[in-house]
């Protein structure tokens, strides 16, 4: 079975060190990429990737986290499917 490909995108580098140390763990989960990134470059760097995952701070600059959504399923031409998650504010 193929690992999960994670894609974390957050601007909070803490958020982003605790969500990597937790998927660490599983040995089912490959994260792909990891950085402070938002908005459009988000987009690119999904289509880039090519995540199964994509873990998102909800404070997304000019994507937030249901438009992002809208838009990473229209932007994206993933074969299989996409699922995004919302990381919360602290």
């Amino acid at each position: 079975m193929d690992p999960i490909r994670v894609l974390l995108a957050d601007m909070s580098p803490i958020a982003r060190i605790a969500v990597r140390q937790s998927l660490s763990a599983c040995a089912q989960v490959d994260i792909v990429a990891d950085a402070a990134i938002a908005g459009m470059e988000l987009l690119v760097h999904v289509r880039r990737a090519t995540p199964d995952l994509v873990l998102i701070g909800v404070d997304q600059d000019g994507l937030g986290a249901v438009g992002g959504y809208r838009e990473l399923s229209q932007y994206t031409n993933l074969g299989g499917s996409l699922t995004v998650f919302a990381l919360p504010d602290r």
